[in-house]
């Protein structure tokens, strides 16, 4: 039998309980938000901070997209396949965005400082 998502979110459930059996998701939530390629960090605080949330959203959807290719891997049922195959592509343009959007403060700063370069030299 294929596995379903409700058979991954279990799994996922008990993969984030601790020794003790409490939860470690506050934990894996911010290990996860620290994360961050350094080629990605732009040194000004509140920009490196919102890389650090997109950078959580990354992580869980490649989690997703890996979950997905498991699904579509074990599936044997053709509507499972065809489900599996839909959330799979799903999930990469979800990735595919997320990763577009870690370059723009990047390059919001870079344009500013050259706008600000540009006037100023003008003045």
């Amino acid at each position: 039998m294929p596995v379903t998502e409700a058979d991954w979110h279990a799994f996922q459930k008990e993969q984030t309980k601790g020794s003790s059996g409490r939860s470690t998701l506050t934990m894996e939530h911010w290990l996860k938000q620290t994360a961050i390629e350094a080629s990605m960090l732009t040194n000004d605080p509140k920009w490196d901070r919102y890389l650090q949330r997109v950078q959580t959203l990354v992580i869980d959807a490649q989690r997703q997209r890996d979950a997905w290719q498991d699904a579509l891997n074990r599936a044997f049922e053709e509507r499972h396949r065809t489900h599996a195959q839909v959330e799979l592509h799903r999930q990469l343009a979800v990735l595919d965005v997320l990763q577009q959007v870690m370059t723009f403060p990047k390059e919001i700063l870079r344009d500013a400082a050259q706008a600000g370069h540009t006037t100023h030299s003008h003045g």
